[in-house]
C-alpha cells in the first residue's frame, strides 16, 4: 500500500469534487471514482497535513452514496473541502466543454 499525500482538489461546475491531487506526485490527479476504489481495497490510502498530523480519507455513507471525507477524530470540519483547488484543465488536460 502506498502512502498518497492529497494537497488539492479538483471541482467540477457544479463544486463535486472529481479529483485528488498533489502537482509534485505522479500518481496525480485521481478521479474521486478510483480513489474509492484505492481506500476499498486498501491499495493505496490517501491523506491530507493538518496541524502537522496526518489526517487519513476514508469513505463515508450516507443518503445512498458514498462520500470521501477526512474529518478529525471527532468527527467535526471535513478538511478535505478545505484544500485549494487545482485547475481543471490540468486535471482532464484540455478545457471543459463549452470552455476556452
Amino acid at each position: 500500500m502506498a502512502d498518497r499525500l492529497v494537497t488539492r482538489i479538483c471541482r467540477f461546475r457544479t463544486g463535486e469534487i472529481i479529483a485528488l491531487c498533489n502537482p509534485l506526485e505522479l500518481w496525480s490527479p485521481v478521479t474521486i471514482f478510483d480513489a474509492c476504489n484505492d481506500i476499498m481495497s486498501e491499495s493505496h490510502r490517501y491523506y491530507l497535513k493538518v496541524g502537522g498530523v496526518d489526517l487519513p480519507i476514508s469513505l463515508a455513507h450516507g443518503n445512498g452514496e458514498s462520500l470521501l471525507v477526512a474529518c478529525s477524530k471527532d468527527g467535526g470540519m471535513n478538511f478535505l473541502e478545505s484544500l485549494p483547488e487545482a485547475d481543471i484543465e490540468d486535471v482532464l488536460g484540455v478545457a471543459p466543454a463549452g470552455e476556452s
